[in-house]
């Protein structure tokens, strides 16, 4: 029998510079610099995590920044295309203002009826900010408070240079490149317990 998966728990990506990463992270999209500890298959390389006030399971991107990487990477199979994090619908327009005012070139798009935001970090990582009507300014989901059963439970941070009712509100979700779906599908479907919807 399959775990029930509720989630991701973070997203961990390879950066450049360290310092551009956390100014992005931090200064840009409003996320809180939750740690900084080291890469324990290389002791000599940093672990940045990034998430919501309290670090919480869902929120949490990560990176390995190494400086001497010798060439860019290229992107290809096995890896994040793109991860996504939702914000309120009513918030488009001062995330629309923010990425402009700092100079994020981004393109906007409409994907089952909400408005999708996609851009890049320093390092190219492709991300997207989703307006989800299920999410209110409050950082309410659907009317409730949020709580362990929605994807978008996320902690406001106090000291966020984004305002509690613009922050993001956690993963709304990653998009994988492979090279076969079927490998992808059966660990996804038969031992993390998610259901294929087509």
């Amino acid at each position: 029998m399959s775990p029930n998966t509720p989630g991701l728990h973070h997203v961990t990506a390879i950066a450049g510079d360290p310092q551009a990463n956390a100014d992005f992270y931090v200064g840009t999209l409003g996320l809180r610099f939750v740690k900084r500890t080291v890469n324990h298959d290389d002791t000599g390389t940093y672990h940045f995590y990034f998430g919501d006030g309290e670090g919480s399971p869902g929120t949490n991107i990560t990176f390995f920044p190494w400086t001497d990487q010798g060439r860019e990477g290229q992107f290809g199979a096995g890896q994040t295309r793109t991860t996504a994090y939702g914000i309120p619908a009513s918030s488009v327009a001062y995330w629309r203002d923010r990425l402009e005012s700092a100079g994020v070139d981004y393109a906007e798009e409409s994907r089952f009826d909400e408005t999708v935001l996609q851009f890049s970090d320093p390092d190219g990582i492709g991300l997207e900010l989703v307006a989800s009507e299920a999410l209110r300014a409050s950082g309410q989901v659907n009317g409730d408070a949020a709580n362990d059963d929605t994807e978008f439970d996320a902690t406001p941070w106090g000291e966020s240079p984004v305002p509690t009712e613009h922050q993001l509100r956690g993963f709304y979700s990653v998009t994988l490149a492979v090279d076969q779906f079927g490998p992808t599908e059966t660990i996804l479907t038969d031992v993390l317990g998610y259901a294929l919807e087509a």
